[in-house]
């Protein structure tokens, strides 16, 4: 009959990338705030911690080096200059520094440091490391040091997270108008709520952190205009990638006439 439904049309749309998209926004915003009240935390405790380090080491230095106070003394010291450290680091996660922005090789500097964390204090013989640059030349305009910060903090979690040795696993590559960067570890690896907390400041998933780190990385990729990827599950290891904008291809200078 005439104006009788015949049919439906049923429209379907995929709100993955949206619920994404809104994960992403709230992050931002819990990280803005969180760093404003690391700022002011930091400086509140850091002064008086400079006074009260400095007071122990001056008590310290008027005892005999095999007294028992003194050692207790040195414990003290010690451990206040690990919160300064600690200090320090929310700083920067709160108020980072300006970016020194160039041209630059990122995969040399990849390179590069990875042939230094090899010899460094936090590689053993346990440790495998296997690096795939290809091609071994991408240039990207950022803050090489940014990078670089980048880089040491996702290897050095990756380390963490195979204390009994592993392989940790670099790979890059030029994809599209991005050089994507691969970290990988055959480590522990992240429970879901690990993975949703790994980039929030101040949840260390490792004892003695400070839990900036990550957020640290966070930031920087969102500064130059990146992107960040987990894959992990619990005893199959954790892989991070991030993606970064190339850098414009210089235009060929123009042929000038006689």
């Amino acid at each position: 009959a005439a104006g009788t439904a015949s049919g439906w049309i049923v429209v379907f749309q995929d709100l993955s990338q949206w619920r994404l998209l809104q994960e992403e926004l709230r992050l931002k915003d819990r990280m803005a705030a969180v760093g404003e009240l690391a700022a002011g935390l930091a400086h509140e405790i850091g002064n008086p911690l400079a006074a009260i380090s400095g007071s122990v080491q001056l008590l310290s230095g008027a005892l005999p080096a095999d007294d028992k106070q003194r050692r207790l003394l040195d414990i003290i010291v010690k451990e206040s200059q690990r919160l300064d450290r600690t200090i320090k680091g929310f700083l920067r996660f709160a108020r980072p520094k300006e970016r020194a922005v160039s041209r630059f090789d990122v995969a040399a500097l990849l390179a590069e440091n990875m042939a230094l964390l090899r010899h460094s204090e936090e590689a053993t013989g346990r440790h495998r490391f296997e690096v795939d640059l290809d091609p071994p030349s991408v240039a990207l305009v950022g803050d090489s040091d940014q990078v670089s910060q980048i880089f040491w903090n996702l290897a050095r979690n990756a380390l963490r997270a195979m204390p009994d040795g592993g392989t940790l696993a670099l790979t890059g590559r030029v994809v599209a108008d991005v050089y994507r960067l691969e970290v990988r570890d055959t480590g522990r690896g992240m429970t879901e709520e690990q993975r949703a907390k790994l980039f929030q400041p101040f949840h260390s998933h490792f004892g003695g952190g400070t839990g900036i780190g990550m957020a640290i990385v966070y930031r920087i990729v969102q500064e130059h205009g990146g992107r960040l990827a987990i894959d992990s599950r619990p005893a199959h290891g954790t892989t991070i990638l991030v993606e970064l904008p190339l850098a414009p291809v210089a235009a060929p200078a123009a042929a000038v006439g006689v």
